[in-house]
């Protein structure tokens, strides 16, 4: 068991050589040009390096054991699991934290953790006629009052405002997509309180902020004759990310499981790993994960607002990609109603009126132990936002305590379908 269900360490990757994990679409797929790099990495691929790193240190331990039969090796499956499940060290998403200086190697007070922002924010960019200054305002969709027949029956859709403070028109806002928001201002969001984004400028930054791309050329060769195949070339794009932002991964580890397997500190020495489909160079440090600058959001302390019908409304904002459904955008279980969807999260009936959702994320990956790409699999992105009803009778408090910072089904494994709690803007 997991001793807890918070994050109480910190896996931090800083970046030696370019990166590249490779998306979804094959090499040669017809009338494409560079395949590019999926940024943030993936949970699985930085999960498995770490898995790895624990796996050959307690083999160097115990020289005897091998890969072969890790199935048979109780302590270390215990940890560390095995080609279908984890054990128990278990990540709680992907996210980004940036440090004033380039290079930096330990977390400070003044180093700030960004986390992907939510879809039912827009952006519109506004030239000052006195100054020429370009200035974005931020607000974030409505539903409509009346509902609209689509193909998925009568819903209420997200809709532009009809008024914002400092704009004259709406028109031409943009969803953000590629987006982070620092914690202060997921928290300001939560809240219902948009106008800290616009008053900060460091508040809203974007993928471009934190990486640049780098281009190269490969070529495929011919493994039984040791040659080029004649034409086969392909095109890659690397991820650089800046000298001062790191990739940080919150981890929940069972210290006790832990250290049956490797010496005591192990994880917190630091060390050297190869990442993604080209194997490049990272460091590795892990932290106990006990600064408040690194945790999660926090919820508002009014967070449900009174709606007809005895109902009360707030919003689900997912922080990490979530499984879709087998037919379905929706949430495995939920089912159409009058007024939109019914279902069950982690034991609170809830009503899903309608939702915001950013491009479908695809992800397969390679089964090392059956050496053959992994299915790929269709998710919803972070950042995806529902609008929820629940009945009078749930308070704050139940509603917080039992979802704010937990995963949307109770035995994901994997951190996915993390979520926050939000005021539903009016």
């Amino acid at each position: 068991m997991i001793s807890g269900n918070q994050p109480n360490k910190l896996a931090v990757f800083k970046q030696i050589d370019s990166w590249f994990f490779r998306e979804s679409r094959p090499h040669g797929s017809f009338g494409a040009n560079a395949l590019n790099s999926v940024f943030p990495p993936p949970t699985r691929t930085l999960m498995g390096a770490i898995r790895s790193h624990i796996g050959n240190e307690y083999f160097r331990l115990n020289p005897h054991c091998s890969w072969d039969n890790l199935d048979r090796l109780k302590e270390l499956n215990t940890v560390i699991g095995n080609s279908n499940n984890l054990g128990n060290l278990r990540p709680m998403g992907v996210f980004l934290l940036q440090h004033d200086q380039p290079y930096q190697t330990k977390i400070s007070a003044t180093s700030v953790c960004y986390y992907p922002s939510p879809v039912n924010i827009c952006r519109k960019v506004q030239v000052d006629e006195k100054t020429g200054e370009e200035k974005a305002h931020y607000f974030a969709l409505q539903l409509s009052q009346s509902a609209y027949q689509t193909d998925a029956g009568n819903i209420r859709l997200p809709t532009l405002p009809e008024t914002v403070a400092g704009l004259s028109d709406t028109r031409g806002a943009k969803p953000l997509e590629g987006a982070w928001l620092s914690k202060a201002s997921w928290e300001a969001v939560l809240s219902g309180n948009m106008q800290q984004l616009n008053t900060d400028r460091q508040s809203v930054k974007n993928n471009d902020d934190f990486i640049n791309n780098e281009y190269r050329l490969g070529i495929q060769v011919n493994s039984k004759h040791r040659s080029v195949v004649e034409g086969q070339l392909y095109q890659t794009s690397h991820i650089r990310l800046d000298p001062t932002v790191n990739i940080v991964m919150p981890l929940r580890a069972n210290n006790q499981s832990l250290s049956q397997v490797v010496d005591e500190g192990f994880l917190e020495q630091p060390s050297l790993l190869r990442l993604g489909g080209e194997g490049r160079m990272a460091h590795l440090s892990v932290i106990n994960n006990d600064s408040d600058s690194l945790s999660l959001p926090k919820a508002p302390q009014q967070l449900l607002i009174k709606a007809e019908n005895n109902k009360q409304r707030f919003i689900i904002y997912l922080l990490t990609k979530l499984k879709m459904g087998e037919q379905s955008w929706l949430p495995n279980g939920f089912l159409r109603s009058e007024t939109g969807w019914q279902g069950d999260i982690r034991g609170v009936p809830v009503n899903l009126v309608s939702a915001c959702i950013g491009k479908a994320q695809r992800e397969g990956g390679w089964d090392q132990k059956q050496h053959k790409p992994r299915a790929i699999e269709n998710y919803l992105p972070a950042g995806s936002a529902f609008f929820v009803e629940v009945e009078a009778g749930i308070t704050n408090e139940d509603l917080i305590s039992k979802l704010h910072g937990q995963t949307m089904f109770c035995d994901d494994e994997w951190g996915e379908g993390l979520m926050l709690l939000g005021r539903w803007p009016v």
